[in-house]
């Protein structure tokens, strides 16, 4: 039990995911930011063993950071969660690229903000992106003459 009267929380058996956290805690992360990295990869790992059947790293797919971002979609109350959450997995898998723990980086292009795009309507959102307002009057400097 914590202090707060909460149980610890249990995290799947990752070697890569505790030398992840452990480089985050060397690069000075505060001990919040260390503990929600820990935790969104710990999530995604969770979602690919039960979702595909498989936790290793080596076994994950870009198809599985594409279920995870349409699960985070409709399971994240806030956009931005979902997108961090993804975030969060996409850098680790960069980060063990870089290191040379995988050979291939199934999130190699991967962006959060393209997987999981916005809160409400995609369709409504790019309706609102493509509407150009149209001017009656031409615009006028400050002396009450037209720009050109």
């Amino acid at each position: 039990m914590s202090t707060r009267g909460r149980a610890s929380r249990q995290y799947l058996p990752s070697e890569e995911r505790e030398d992840y956290v452990a480089y985050a805690r060397r690069r000075g992360c505060t001990l919040v930011t260390v503990r929600q990295k820990n935790c969104y990869v710990d999530e995604f790992i969770r979602f690919c063993h039960s979702q595909s059947g498989h936790s290793n790293v080596k076994d994950i797919s870009t198809t599985d950071f594409l279920n995870y971002g349409r699960w985070l979609e409709t399971n994240c109350r806030k956009f931005a969660t979902g997108q961090a959450k993804i975030g969060g997995a996409i850098h680790w898998f960069n980060w063990m690229a870089e290191t040379g723990r995988i050979k291939n980086n199934p999130a190699r292009g991967l962006i959060a903000s393209r997987l999981i795009p916005s809160s409400g309507n995609a369709a409504e959102q790019s309706a609102v992106f493509r509407y150009k307002p149209q001017t009656t009057r031409p615009h006028r400097n400050q002396f009450g003459n037209e720009r050109t």
